[in-house]
């Protein structure tokens, strides 16, 4: 008789079997059961469900050999109780068979009897292969988590959203990260406002993230208040509040966090949720720059280039353009151009000047790209090269370049 083995299991969170378990005798039934929050279940897609419901590892040496899987469920008053069966039938021949079961590892495929409404009790089968074997570092995580361990349950989610130890699965991310947030564990409401805000694993619910971000915030996370403080700006989750944003960067930049002190600059330079200060947008450009933020260089050379907010200086504009432009900022590269373009800061250099418009023209600067075609055009730091002009001019035109749009019909009628 030949004999074989079934395994069931469900997806991220059931309770896994811990070490291994020889099967039992012919016919034998083993049940597991674990919870699935119900807001998961309801606020997702048919295809969502079908990746949330099982999730299988098997250790032994007959891993590439089809199981059935079997699963059911009951619905809570505020959750989903879920059974995971496991019924083995096995010869005298056969021998007995070692497995572990993990949660979290290798979704399977499952046909749902229904794609809208959960039935109060329901039976799935389906047959999955080539099961991934467990790594021991993930089944002591998996274990620990499962067993009701806060960081464990936030270390696992962690590991489930970037795909390390374990394979990414953002649902299953949104499972664990959530268990721990609720047993308090701060980076875990932090990541839980993340998976809401980007909407991974989860339905994306703005209101919820600032909820998250806001618990966290108040703790003194500079991330959570820079977070917390986008979402006001851009009235996401909540009402928009210039004010209430500027607050929150200014917690998050007075304590170093270098994309609230861009933050925080940019919106002194609106006069958004503050009076307008330049003196003061330039001050937190500085800070966020000092730090290596390129977009922040990129906007200090600005400053010095025009004289806003700190005294006309085009030495010290070039010198920020170029810690940006290094960093791939198309504008700073352009706009480093023009000043070797025009001998500004900088000695005059034309050669110069194109190399570095054309690395901003790569990546679809428009000006960057008329510019290149015009020094193409008088054979100025380049060779003078008519198809060159042609092609990065109708680049320019494509983008809606005023000047290219005029100039592009001309040349190709010449």
């Amino acid at each position: 008789m030949v004999g074989f083995l079934i395994v069931v299991l469900i997806l991220a969170f059931a309770l896994f079997l811990n070490g291994r378990r020889k099967m039992k005798e012919a016919g034998t039934w083993m049940g597991i059961k674990g919870t699935v929050p119900e807001f998961l279940w309801n606020g997702a897609s048919h295809q969502q469900r079908k990746l949330m419901l099982l999730s299988v590892g098997i250790t032994d040496d007959d891993s590439n050999q089809e199981r059935l899987l079997s699963l059911r469920w009951t619905r809570l008053p505020h959750s989903l109780q879920l059974e995971l069966f496991k019924v083995a039938e096995a010869s005298a021949n056969q021998g007995a068979s070692q497995i572990a079961i993990s949660p979290a590892i290798g979704t399977a495929e499952v046909t749902l009897h229904s794609s809208s409404e959960l039935p109060d009790r329901v039976e799935v089968n389906h047959k999955i292969s080539n099961a991934r074997r467990t790594d021991p570092v993930e089944k002591d995580l998996l274990a620990k988590a499962i067993a009701g361990d806060a960081d464990a349950q936030s270390d696992l989610g962690e590991a489930l959203y970037s795909g390390q130890i374990v394979p990414r699965d953002y649902a299953q991310a949104a499972v664990w990260t959530h268990k721990a947030a609720e047993q308090g564990n701060v980076a875990a409401q932090f990541n839980l406002g993340l998976l809401y805000e980007r909407g991974h694993g989860m339905p994306q619910d703005y209101a919820q993230a600032a909820a998250c971000f806001r618990n966290v915030a108040e703790f003194g996370s500079a991330e959570a208040q820079f977070h917390l403080g986008v979402l006001y700006e851009k009235g996401q989750g909540v009402l928009q509040d210039y004010t209430i944003a500027t607050a929150w960067y200014r917690k998050a930049a007075e304590q170093g966090h270098s994309d609230a002190q861009l933050n925080l600059g940019i919106l002194y330079q609106l006069g958004h949720g503050v009076r307008q200060d330049y003196t003061e947008s330039a001050k937190w450009h500085r800070k966020a720059a000092d730090q290596g933020n390129a977009i922040a260089q990129l906007l200090l050379g600005i400053d010095y280039n025009v004289g806003q907010g700190v005294p006309q200086d085009y030495t010290k504009a070039a010198a920020w353009y170029r810690k940006a432009a290094d960093q791939g900022i198309a504008k700073a590269q352009f706009n480093l151009g023009l000043l070797y373009d025009d001998g500004q800061g900088v000695p005059q250099n034309y050669t110069e000047a194109a190399h570095l418009y054309r690395e901003a023209a790569e990546q679809g600067e428009a000006d960057a790209q008329f510019n290149l075609a015009i020094l193409y055009n008088n054979g100025t730091g380049v060779m003078r090269d008519p198809k060159e002009v042609i092609a990065w001019m109708r680049k320019a035109a494509e983008q809606g370049h005023p000047q290219a749009k005029q100039n592009i019909d001309a040349l190709l009628k010449s």
